[in-house]
């Protein structure tokens, strides 16, 4: 599971209907990633990174949790 994601995603009210916008997938897709259930590929990462979250850090932002 991505905490820190979610947690910044909660702060900035980005919705996971707005990753899948800009990724080009479904938001069940979307939610499967942030949950742990697929990886997210190292271009869907840096892609959303820069277009929603470019103030925190990569490393800190994509860090799995248990």
């Amino acid at each position: 599971m991505y905490s820190n994601l979610k947690s910044a995603m909660h702060a900035d009210r980005i919705e996971i209907v707005d990753l899948a916008n800009v990724l080009g997938l479904h938001r069940n897709t979307i939610s499967g990633k942030i949950n742990g259930r697929q990886d997210f590929l190292v271009t869907e990462a840096m892609a959303i990174h820069s277009e929603f979250f470019s103030r925190y850090d990569f490393r800190w932002l994509f860090r799995r949790s248990s």
